[in-house]
This record gives structure tokens, sequence and C-alpha cells, in this order.
């Protein structure tokens, strides 16, 4: 278990065997940032890199062999699917702490990964000092405020977004991988029906009339994320 001092930081040792810095682990699909945030910890004398991987199925297994006290993960390429896998994540490791390093818009994935478990929402190009001294505030259980993430995205289409649920969006990412109903309904486990009755809402919700332009919407949104 790592030092925890005030505001984060950890106090002069005050022994010849201070205790070891708080383990932290990795979870992005990116080689290139798992490196570059590798580099980051490592060059701290009070933090320690316990692990990384960005593939799903590696995650439980290696938190459970790391013994990581903090996760930082982008769920972004899994869209809402990654928010499920960190509420398996959390079940499974109630104590571990656990934060998102994403440049997903906070204003909508912020509460699907509170609600989620985790404890704070990260924009990436949060400067590489203040990123480790969240990472030591979190260590130590202490808040770290959620950032609002910039984003290119029109305001307007941000808003309507933020209003959606889980499984809306889920539906708008399936919708944008020209995935038919009968696909969606067998990956969302909905029925023909339910799958017709979520497309009709979101339909009004985006004030638009014709499935294509659902599937335009979707696409708008997508694209860059």
């Amino acid at each position: 278990m790592g030092v925890c001092g005030s505001g984060g930081n950890p106090p002069p040792a005050m022994s010849p065997n201070p205790p070891s810095p708080p383990l932290i682990f990795h979870f992005d699909p990116h080689p290139v940032v798992r490196r570059g945030f590798a580099f980051l910890i490592n060059a701290q004398s009070d933090l320690a890199l316990a692990g990384g991987t960005g593939s799903p199925e590696e995650l439980l297994p290696l938190l459970q062999s790391s013994r990581a006290e903090v996760l930082v993960a982008e769920t972004g390429p899994w869209g809402v699917r990654g928010f499920s896998l960190l509420r398996e994540v959390k079940t499974t490791f109630p104590s571990l702490r656990m934060a998102c390093l994403s440049f997903q818009p906070a204003a909508v994935y912020a509460p699907i990964a509170i609600a989620s478990g985790v404890s704070t929402y990260l924009h990436k190009s949060i400067p590489p000092d203040q990123l480790c001294t969240n990472l030591r505030r979190l260590a130590c259980g202490q808040s770290v405020d959620t950032c609002s993430l910039p984003t290119a995205k029109p305001a307007e289409l941000v808003r309507a977004f933020a209003r959606l649920q889980p499984d809306d969006i889920l539906f708008l990412e399936l919708l944008n991988r020209h995935q038919s109903p009968r696909e969606i309904a067998r990956e969302m486990d909905l029925s023909p029906n339910s799958v017709s009755a979520l497309g009709q809402r979101l339909r009004r919700h985006f004030s638009v009339s014709r499935q294509r332009d659902l599937v335009r919407l979707s696409a708008r949104w997508f694209r860059h994320n």
C-alpha cells in the first residue's frame, strides 16, 4: 500500500524502509499511449507501474496478478461496452480505484463512467504533472475533480447526446456500424419490437423523421470518437 500525505503527496521518509509507492495499472488499446504512460509513471519516485494491456480479455487476470491499487483506463474504442467491463472490474476488485483517461466528451461519457464505478474522468491532454498529482490523490482515496473535456463537436449535439442513456448510445454505435435491426436486437439482447421502439424514440429525441437521418447523425458523432 502506498504512502498518503497531505494533498496526496507522500511525506518525507521517516524510516529506512518507507512503504512502497502505489501500484498503477494502465488499460489502453494503443501501444504508443501505454509506452508513454509507462515512461511517465516510471519517472516518478512515489508512483509505480503495475503493468498494462490493451486487451479486454487480459485485463481481469492481469489485475489479479498485479495487485494494482489504481486502474487508469481508456474505454473509447469499445464504447458503452467498455464501461460494462469497468463495472465487472469494480465488482471483482471493490477496493480498486479507477480513473478514465480519454478523449471522449465528458458531458456524455463521464456520467456513465461514474455510474460504472470510476472515481474520476480525465482528458488525455492533461499536463503530465497534473495527471501524476491526480493519481497520487486517487491512490490516497482523495477526491479528484472530473475535467471538462474540450471537443470540436457542436455544443447542441453534445447536449443532445448528454441526455441519452447508455442503451441509447449503444444503439447508435451499432447503427453507425451499419448493423441490421436483427443484428442490433441480438447484440443488445432486445426483441425486434423493442429495437424498433428505441429507434423511433431516438428519432423524436433528435427531431429527425427518417432512419437514414439517424444513421447520418450517429456517423457524425462517432467519426472522431
